[in-house]
């Protein structure tokens, strides 16, 4: 019986279908979130039914695009609101804020921020994706513990990130409504589909 032909997939191709830069897509090459085989000597090529399955639980292209002008209009939100912190008198807002929620919003950026950073620490030291997925909330915080430990210490920040970091993901994602006019939003979503093509 004769098995249908499935066309390879190279790694170039597969990172674009993914839309993740090149270092980070063989990141997950090496973790073996994307299974990889070599043909004709030492040519790389994707699994076409593990490239599948990575787009369908971690997105594409399209969605890596929506995360770039995500983080590039945060992060001129976060600009504005670093001004109001520092009580800048030149600069008026157009919409009233609580200082309370112009200081959360304030932590959610810088806490999604060293997140990013904890993250690469720990797949640095060959923490997969799998395994950091698993490990997201696992733990109840012991408040005694975080009080006792200082902040630069590597057991607090790594059981810091894992018991922060998905409800941080979601709050930098989706309860920022800080102002900022269509005009910039525009500009920054033509400027990113410039840059990702």
């Amino acid at each position: 019986m004769l098995l249908s032909y499935i066309p390879l997939t190279d790694t170039k191709e597969g990172r674009y279908i993914t839309g993740l830069p090149m270092s980070e897509f063989m990141e997950f090459v090496k973790d073996k979130t994307i299974d990889t085989s070599k043909r004709n000597g030492d040519k790389l090529f994707v699994n076409n039914l593990s490239l599948a399955s990575f787009t369908k639980r971690y997105g594409g292209r399209k969605e890596r695009l929506r995360e770039f002008v995500l983080d590039k209009v945060r992060h001129e939100q976060h600009k504005y609101i670093s001004l109001i912190l520092k009580n800048n008198s030149g600069f008026s807002v157009k919409h009233n804020y609580s200082s309370k929620q112009i200081e959360e919003w304030h932590k959610v950026y810088t806490e999604y921020h060293k997140n990013k950073n904890t993250k690469k620490t720990l797949k640095s030291i060959g923490f997969t994706e799998k395994l950091l997925s698993e490990n997201y909330g696992t733990d109840k915080i012991d408040v005694g513990f975080f009080q006792a430990k200082v902040s630069n210490d590597p057991t607090y920040k790594f059981r810091h990130f894992f018991n922060t970091y998905l409800q941080t993901k979601k709050d930098y994602e989706t309860n920022f409504n800080f102002y900022v006019s269509y005009t910039v939003v525009k500009s920054i979503i033509q400027d990113c589909k410039e840059k990702f093509k």
